[in-house]
């Protein structure tokens, strides 16, 4: 999984490059969240294919816990996502409207 955190755009994106299932990436998810800007509205993108429910549950407890705003924006559109997202009322934000250009790891320097 790539995470690329953009501080000025108060942003992180995640895509499915390299992604393992059996990984741990909520350390990974904390630490990158908490590189942005709290007092600004967050925006999450993750660009994936198939959204581990881990990450859904993950981001509602961060949600449910901070005064921040933050928009979680979702490239898998599945009815599945979207009835689990209205169980924890979240809301289905389409990746296509995510407010910023998305990360292309092929034009990223490291």
């Amino acid at each position: 999984m790539s995470l690329f955190i953009n501080k000025e755009l108060n942003t992180m994106v995640f895509n499915d490059e390299e992604f393992q299932i059996n990984r741990n990436y909520i350390p990974d998810l904390f630490l990158g969240l908490n590189e942005l800007n709290q007092d600004e509205p967050v925006h999450i993108a993750l660009d994936m294919d198939k959204v581990p429910m881990v990450f859904v549950l993950f981001f509602r407890r961060i949600m449910q816990g901070s005064a921040t705003s933050i928009d979680v924006y979702y490239k898998e559109n599945t009815e599945i996502l979207k009835t689990a997202l209205k169980s924890y009322g979240m809301p289905y934000l389409n990746i296509k409207d995510f407010p910023h250009p998305l990360p292309d790891s092929s034009t990223i320097k490291e």
